[in-house]
């Protein structure tokens, strides 16, 4: 309240833009193992999660990154225990056109979907929600074609910034920044 700092933690990795202090006074920290990591790189892009104690020991960490995936923004606890982590998958462009996409609309390197899973304490995915099951022009589609100008290019195409989760509906809520909509799942 006095704004003095009470505590504070290291992380073996830059801020993958979302930490939270627990109730038990664990931190549960998102991060970025760095550029060269992946193939996938935008603003948020995480890959790592980790929980520290209050003396900065890392008492668990789960790794979602490589050429094909990365974890980016946010994550949920579920009362559960388990995690929700919202996630980039790449979509290659011939994969693209094949859902749909007009071609003008997509790059070379092709596009990044959101996904959404949920882990375990034994870092096992015990489920798995991915944008790019739902594709389709009826109203509770994604419109393969629906693009806004990002500064970045294509590739980024729905840019998940939040997951929560209802417990009393047993529903998530997903922010997709670049059309600027929430969805409930």
């Amino acid at each position: 309240i006095e704004g003095r700092l009470v505590h504070s933690w290291n992380s073996l990795y830059k801020p993958g833009n979302s930490v939270y202090l627990e109730a038990d006074g664990t931190l549960l920290h998102t991060g970025n193992p760095g550029d060269g990591a992946s193939q996938i790189f935008a603003g948020g892009a995480g890959g790592v999660v980790e929980e520290l104690d209050w003396e900065g020991n890392r008492i668990w960490q789960f790794s979602y990154i490589s050429d094909d995936v990365r974890a980016h923004h946010d994550v949920e606890r579920l009362p559960s225990g388990n995690l929700l982590i919202v996630a980039w998958e790449t979509k290659t462009r011939a994969e693209a056109i094949q859902a749909g996409c007009d071609p003008g609309y997509v790059s070379q390197d092709g596009l990044w979907p959101d996904h959404v899973i949920e882990v375990d304490r034994d870092q096992n995915i015990v489920w798995e929600w991915h944008v790019w099951d739902w594709l389709g022009t009826e109203p509770d589609r994604f419109d393969i074609n629906f693009w806004v100008s990002v500064p970045w290019g294509w590739k980024d195409w729905t840019h998940g910034n939040t997951v929560e989760y209802n417990e009393a509906t047993d529903e998530m809520i997903v922010n997709f920044r670049n059309w600027g909509e929430f969805y409930i799942i």
